[in-house]
């Protein structure tokens, strides 16, 4: 699981990334996206993370990682 979390955080990371690089750019047909909603859906799953990574090392690993990439955008 702490794979497909760390995989989803670095998606909405990227997404984050790229709205404020082109904050004016929309895909037609797509909803408008809300740099607030994606930053609370990345403190959602790194919550998430956290809870399991008392008791598993990798997963604590990759909530590392995760806390990394958010710290950089």
């Amino acid at each position: 699981m702490g794979t497909l979390w760390m995989g989803v955080c670095q998606v909405i990371a990227a997404e984050i990334t790229s709205l404020r690089r082109h904050p004016s750019d929309r895909t037609p047909g797509f909803p408008i996206r809300d740099e607030a909603q994606l930053t609370a859906a990345i403190q959602t799953v790194m919550a998430t993370m956290a809870f399991f990574a008392a008791n598993c090392p990798i997963i604590n690993f990759q909530l590392n990682q995760v806390q990394e990439t958010y710290a950089a955008i």
